[in-house]
C-alpha cells in the first residue's frame, strides 16, 4: 500500500515538474519572440526616419529593407534587385501595413529553413 502511494506521489510530481517546465518555455519563447518584434519594430521606426530625412546610406549587413508601392510593387530591396522580387501585395504585413500604418508577420522561410521576422 506504501508503495503504491509513493509511486503515486512520484508520477504526481513528474507530471506537475513536467507541466511547468512547458509553461516556463512556452512563456520564455512568446516573451523572447515579441522582445525581438519589438527590436525589429524599432529599427524599421529608425531606418524609416533616416530615408525621409534623405539619409540612405545606413549599414544593411544584419537587416533586409525592402520599399513596398501601395499596390505591393516592390520598388527597392537592400538584398536583391527589385525586379526580381515580385508582388508583395498577398502578404500579411503588407496588408497591416496599408490598413494600419504598419504590419508585421513571422513566416517559415523557405531559404532560411525557420522562423523569420517581417
Amino acid at each position: 500500500m506504501q508503495k503504491r502511494i509513493y509511486i503515486n506521489f512520484l508520477a504526481l510530481i513528474l507530471l506537475c515538474t513536467l507541466l511547468l517546465v512547458t509553461s516556463f518555455s512556452l512563456l520564455f519563447f512568446n516573451s523572447a519572440q515579441s522582445h525581438e518584434m519589438a527590436a525589429i519594430r524599432t529599427k524599421a521606426y529608425l531606418m524609416a526616419e533616416l530615408l525621409n530625412q534623405g539619409i540612405d546610406n545606413f549599414p544593411t549587413e544584419n537587416a533586409r529593407i525592402t520599399i513596398i508601392a501601395p499596390d505591393g510593387l516592390v520598388l527597392m530591396d537592400s538584398h536583391a534587385p527589385a525586379e526580381q522580387m515580385g508582388n508583395r501585395a498577398d502578404r500579411e504585413e503588407v496588408i497591416d501595413a496599408l490598413h494600419y500604418g504598419s504590419g508585421e508577420a513571422i513566416r517559415t522561410s523557405g531559404v532560411l529553413d525557420g522562423a523569420t521576422f517581417y
